[in-house]
């Protein structure tokens, strides 16, 4: 191969190069998936349920990487302080990730925190002011490490057999304090707690029924997605 037809390959294959790297230098980044972690106990784990809240999120927003961390009979005190099984002689499939360490402690890589723990705590029951400093605590811990919390509040049932009027009662106190909280530290709040239609919406009447579990589901994306634009959060949120 002569001199003058070496320099001419040369000379195309450097154009051909620069026109690449400008290609690809111009490229717009792909969006990286949003991403959203789920704490919570028995409601958000979709107990005795075919399809979990999470699995009908993943259906209603399919771009979204959703990791669920819920564990039947969890307490928000327990998701605070790290625990060895959500309650005592709890079965392993209630609690798939296994003992828990303190919650400041859970590696975490998602932009967005679902914070739903606080039921139990308010059925067995707890003081509200104690309730409400673990709460502080987990959104604290949440922003601390550059995270969007979102709050769910707390879902009511129907008074009968094991949920005395008392029992309600501290729902709506603890319920009412998820509002107040989330209006303070300006958090989205999901309105779980209002979203009760009567018996057809519990198996037990307290665990939701799948329809009223997939309702949740729905306002729980709502509320994820008013966040995302509070905080100017952008990604791929359709497959």
């Amino acid at each position: 191969m002569d001199a003058f037809l070496t320099a001419m390959l040369v000379i195309a294959a450097g154009a051909v190069l620069y026109a690449l790297l400008r290609r690809t230098a111009g490229a717009a980044p792909q969006p990286e998936p949003i991403s959203v972690t789920l704490d919570g106990d028995s409601i958000l784990f979709s107990i005795f349920l075919q399809r979990s809240i999470a699995v009908r999120m993943r259906e209603l927003r399919p771009g979204w990487a959703i990791e669920d961390r819920s564990a039947v009979g969890l307490k928000l005190q327990a998701m605070v302080a790290g625990y060895d099984a959500p309650f005592p002689g709890a079965p392993l499939e209630y609690f798939p990730r296994g003992p828990q360490p303190p919650y400041a402690r859970v590696p975490r890589a998602s932009r967005v925190v679902v914070i739903e723990a606080g039921g139990n705590d308010a059925l067995n029951p707890r003081d509200l002011a104690d309730w409400e400093a673990d709460m502080r605590a987990a959104i604290d811990i949440v922003r601390a490490e550059g995270r969007t919390p979102v709050l769910t509040g707390i879902v009511d049932f129907d008074v009968g057999e094991g949920r005395p009027a008392d029992f309600k009662a501290q729902r709506d106190a603890f319920n009412a304090a998820t509002h107040r909280l989330a209006a303070e530290y300006g958090l989205q709040h999901a309105g779980w707690g209002e979203d009760h239609r009567g018996p057809q919406d519990t198996i037990d009447g307290l665990h939701r029924s799948q329809d009223a579990s997939d309702r949740l589901a729905a306002l729980l994306v709502a509320a994820i997605e008013r966040a995302l634009a509070d905080n100017n959060i952008t990604g791929e949120t359709h497959a």
